[in-house]
């Protein structure tokens, strides 16, 4: 079976070619989510639009940043590919993925041909600690992280936060950087309720409290736990359902550890990672969505949050401060805060008004910023910029894509 996909079902030759290259969701996570909203917004009628799969298989499950042989012929079978569809295809633009660690270097070779076989980039930051990598960085190292981040002819990323950074970094990138935040699925967005009329939560089977991430040390799962134990013992009303798969093959003990105790503490379930129509029946039952995250660019589940209506309680990293406004559309704590993680939860569980007036702005902020309708638009815009010669982007003065 072939690796890529073609999201347009008949060929239009004066359309422009689109590769988008990325993992699709569930793969991925939020750089699959964007991936999908992408290939499946209304830019397929104006686009010529194809894919190229690089999330991995099971083979390759929870060997993300490592130099193992699947990697490696992860990597030649996509680099094969990407030069027949270079061919093949000849797209206008590459729209290109970017996370961090070692994915960034194997990212970097792809727009390098890209480049080479006379497309347009697009560098598509998703990577949560690239911050500190480009940071940390010293020596050859420095450079190679430049001369990547340089190549492409637009970067885009989720927040003022990201773009504030980079041009700070590397001055040559200004003018090429725009903030696209992050959308949903359009399956949820279908879904989203047309107003918040009552305060989310209110059933029979007590308050929910639902954290959608991978489980691991990064999206604060410990945390959470340690939270939940707090809260459990003021509000026993209150469960917890913590939905995702684990993060990394190094927080497995970890993990393990963080459920048996939940067994202790009660009131908590584990689904794994939900899609589809039980992540969105979860979402409707839910109070509010938490998400204690250690480093973050622009989570998607927040979104999906903000998009059912929820109250969020989530840290103060990243991109998060620019989507969630600390006492608007939920709260906003420290990293490794557990303490003041559970007297928000508390306060929300206490207070349906609080909680019923925290949801009708998340609802209205997701409406207005982040519907997939909303996303599609400022991709759109990006694209035409680079197709039109543009050497130099507009609306990216304080980081917006128009």
């Amino acid at each position: 079976m072939s690796r890529y996909t073609t999201a347009a079902k008949h060929s239009d030759a004066r359309r422009p070619g689109v590769l988008v290259v990325g993992p699709v969701f569930p793969k991925g996570g939020g750089v699959g989510m964007a991936n999908h909203t992408i290939l499946s917004s209304d830019l397929r009628l104006r686009y010529e639009l194809a894919h190229l799969d690089t999330g991995r298989g099971k083979l390759g499950a929870g060997k993300d940043s490592r130099m193992a042989l699947i990697n490696i012929g992860y990597y030649l079978r996509q680099l094969v590919t990407l030069c027949y569809l270079l061919v093949a295809k000849r797209p206008r633009i590459v729209h290109q993925s970017v996370t961090c660690g070692m994915a960034l270097f194997k990212e970097g070779s792809f727009m390098w041909l890209s480049r080479l076989s006379g497309a347009r980039v697009v560098a598509h930051i998703h990577g949560s600690t690239l911050d500190r990598q480009l940071q940390g960085a010293a020596g050859r190292r420095r450079r190679l992280i430049h001369w990547i981040l340089r190549m492409p002819d637009a970067l885009l990323v989720l927040s003022t936060y990201w773009h504030d950074l980079l041009v700070a970094e590397i001055p040559s990138l200004s003018g090429r950087v725009v903030v696209l935040p992050n959308s949903v699925a359009p399956e949820v967005a279908a879904a989203m309720p047309a107003e918040v009329l009552r305060a989310p939560g209110e059933g029979d089977d007590g308050l929910m409290v639902l954290f959608l991430g991978s489980l691991g040390q990064r999206k604060g799962l410990n945390t959470a736990i340690e939270a939940a134990a707090l809260v459990r013992q003021e509000v026993p009303g209150v469960r917890f359902v913590f939905a995702g798969d684990l993060d990394l093959e190094r927080d497995r003990a970890l993990v393990s550890d963080l459920r048996e105790r939940a067994v202790r503490i009660g009131a908590i379930q584990f689904p794994g990672l939900v899609t589809g129509p039980k992540k969105l029946e979860l979402l409707r039952g839910a109070a509010m969505l938490i998400l204690p995250s250690r480093n973050e660019n622009q989570p998607i589940a927040i979104l999906e949050g903000m998009a059912m209506g929820l109250p969020i309680v989530a840290t103060a990293v990243g991109g998060i401060p620019e989507t969630v406004e600390d006492s608007r559309q939920g709260f906003l704590i420290a990293p490794g805060d557990a303490i003041h993680l559970a007297v928000a939860i508390m306060r929300l569980a206490r207070d349906p008004e609080l909680r019923l007036e925290m949801g009708r702005a998340s609802l209205e902020r997701f409406r207005r910023e982040y519907h997939p309708d909303v996303f599609a638009r400022r991709v759109g815009a990006v694209y035409e910029q680079l197709l039109n010669g543009s050497a130099r982007l507009e609306g990216v003065g304080a980081g917006r894509a128009a």
